[in-house]
């Protein structure tokens, strides 16, 4: 069975609201997956969806569901990697992460981890990392993320020495 992440009905909305009013205080009502967060974080807007997810994570941990928390974790540390905040890869999350059923939130830190280990530098975690998500990706016949993963762990093993 192929998992389908709920889709936010109005999130074409908020993507153009994002756009259009960048810079201004919003409050998300909803409690679901993160798809505005999700919203902001693909408009740029990495502090909004930052402190989205940071309340999302907040709330998560205090219903005890660790689902949501890793969904929120992921998209907090997809908004701080891409803002350039992050310094080193979380092996503690991945690790956590393998033992939820949603393959592909392991797919998405996965990615991101190993994103955040090739700019630390850290290449052989990186590779580890990025190989690990196309493998997901594939096991879950999701190809345009797996060949993302796949681009990554291409320009990991080109840097790595020797």
């Amino acid at each position: 069975m192929v998992e389908r992440p709920h889709v936010p009905v109005l999130l074409d909305a908020v993507r153009e609201c994002a756009s259009a009013a960048a810079g201004e205080v919003w409050v998300d009502c909803t409690l679901g997956f993160g798809g505005h967060s999700a919203a902001f974080l693909e408009a740029g807007e990495w502090s909004a969806c930052a402190d989205l997810a940071s309340q999302a994570r907040e709330l998560a941990f205090e219903c005890r569901h660790t689902f949501f928390e890793a969904r929120a974790v992921w998209l907090l540390r997809s908004a701080r990697y891409r803002a350039g905040e992050l310094e080193e890869p979380d092996v503690a999350l991945i690790e956590a992460a393998r033992q939820l059923p949603a393959r592909w939130l392991l797919g998405l830190l996965l990615l991101n981890e190993a994103s955040v280990a090739w700019r630390a530098g850290e290449l052989v975690l990186a590779e580890s990392l990025a190989l690990e998500a196309t493998e997901v990706w594939r096991q879950i016949n999701q190809p345009w993320p797996a060949l993302l993963a796949e681009a990554l762990l291409r320009v990991v093993q080109h840097q790595a020495p020797g």
